[in-house]
């Protein structure tokens, strides 16, 4: 089957898969495209918060808010250097919030990691907060401490507080939508494939 017989979820599945390895990178504009059909072919669906468990490493990034025009996208975006270890990882726990978060910027021996909970709201949102912060350069933590944040609001108050909306979630990939209209798309680490 070519690739224009295939349907432009099956398209947009196989653009970001390719996307998600190291070693291939499908253009930018091409990422750009398959993400926004992904994301309008799934709106209204349920997500499986189970999917998102896992360290994910940042690939790609389209920092403003693109949209679709005449069919191509508005924004191209980018794939992050591979001198940057961009990740954010979830873990599930107990209650009151189902899931722990962090996210973690790595340049060289510096690492800056945010660390705190997250929840589901509505059918593809996970709402976050992060409480703490670690900054360590090689084996040595150089700052560790408390972020003031207040707790996730209300399901019905989620505008106030960061979150993705995911539209994206593979066994090798997740995509997702942030709160400033971004998109994202991540890979899953190899220490934690399934």
């Amino acid at each position: 089957m070519t690739a224009s017989n295939l349907s432009p979820e099956t398209n947009a599945s196989a653009v970001m898969a390719a996307a998600a390895t190291a070693d291939q990178r499908p253009s930018p504009a091409e990422l750009a495209r398959a993400m926004l059909l992904a994301e309008k072919s799934v709106r209204g669906q349920q997500l499986d918060v189970k999917a998102l468990v896992g360290v994910w490493q940042l690939r790609f990034t389209v920092p403003k808010k693109p949209r679709l025009k005449d069919d191509q996208p508005t924004q191209r975006g980018f794939y992050i250097p591979r001198l940057v270890q961009a990740e954010i990882g979830f873990q599930t726990q107990p209650a009151p919030t189902p899931l722990a978060i962090h996210n973690q910027l790595k340049l060289g021996p510096l690492i800056l990691r945010l660390t705190g909970n997250a929840k589901p709201v509505g059918k593809n949102l996970i709402a976050f907060e992060f409480n703490h912060v670690q900054v360590s350069g090689g084996r040595f933590t150089l700052y560790r401490g408390q972020i003031h944040t207040s707790p996730l609001p209300p399901s019905e108050q989620i505008g106030k507080a960061a979150f993705f909306s995911f539209f994206a979630t593979a066994s090798d990939y997740i995509a997702a939508r942030g709160r400033g209209g971004g998109l994202a798309l991540w890979a899953r680490t190899e220490a934690n494939m399934p």
